[in-house]
């Protein structure tokens, strides 16, 4: 069956897997992270590392931290590395599900029903490109509409969830451009490099923070030093994020569920 694949169908299977991976990496992630708990802890120690290259450019910048945990009637001291600033007497939230703790802002906001969801997707593209190469258009037609139900589940979820968030801006300065590149070259491309911005923002009690941004580029200059931005600060977790919340996974979502309700339609009461 598979060997008389198309091209277009063969991608189309490249990409259902792939999205149904994500999918799987998420769910097995959430599920760590549900099963795990969240410790409440405070930072005791602090200390700041940061090396440059041969050419003065920044290629290390992060921090040690040593937090005192309680868990339960125990105190524990953890150690980590994070990439953005905490100081001495900081609250934090340990996630203790992973291997290593981190601090739980930073283990990134997707569940395992967005993995459950993502593998629907990746599923629905698998069955629609599998049946429409042996031209079962009516379970092809099902299996695109499941597809489309649950991306469009995943982009109302994180409009709702971005929706919770109470943002205040949060001015900031470009104070470091971090210099990334891959240890060994690689075939065609030859040594990946990013630079990733580094900010300074004054917290409303009046702490100035740092944090690495998570938006990079290719060229140096794309990011100036000195360059004022702006941040938002969440004031119901006190996180900080860079980008206020979008209605586009609302629109995306919108348009997602019109395709999925068109297909259902389509497929049980064909047009004569």
């Amino acid at each position: 069956m598979l060997e008389n694949l198309s091209i277009s169908a063969a991608f189309m299977l490249l990409v259902g897997a792939i999205v149904a991976m994500l999918g799987i990496i998420t769910l097995v992630s959430g599920i760590k992270a549900k099963a795990g708990r969240t410790l409440k802890g405070t930072v005791m120690q602090s200390v700041h590392r940061e090396n440059f290259d041969e050419d003065g450019q920044l290629i290390q910048f992060f921090y040690e931290l040593q937090v005192r945990v309680k868990d339960g009637e125990r105190l524990n001291s953890v150690k980590m590395r994070v990439p953005n600033e905490y100081v001495e007497g900081d609250e934090v939230e340990v996630a203790s599900a992973y291997s290593k703790p981190r601090i739980a802002e930073e283990t990134g906001g997707f569940t395992w029903l967005d993995g459950l969801l993502l593998i629907i997707v990746g599923a629905g593209i698998i069955a629609t490109t599998l049946a429409a190469s042996r031209s079962q258009n009516v379970t092809a037609s099902i299996a695109l509409t499941a597809a489309f139900a649950a991306a469009g589940a995943v982009a109302l979820r994180v409009w709702l969830r971005e929706r919770t968030e109470k943002l205040s801006e949060l001015p900031a300065v470009i104070e470091h451009i971090l210099y990334f590149r891959t240890s060994t070259p690689r075939k065609f491309i030859g040594m990946p490099k990013a630079y990733y911005p580094i900010f300074r923002y004054t917290l409303p009690d009046g702490g100035e923070r740092h944090r690495i941004s998570e938006i990079s580029s290719s060229g140096a200059h794309t990011f100036k030093k000195g360059k004022s931005v702006t941040l938002y600060y969440d004031e119901k977790t006190g996180n900080v994020k860079e980008k206020k919340p979008s209605v586009a996974p609302l629109i995306i979502a919108c348009a997602l569920f019109f395709l999925a309700a068109f297909g259902l339609v389509g497929t049980f009461l064909p047009m004569k």
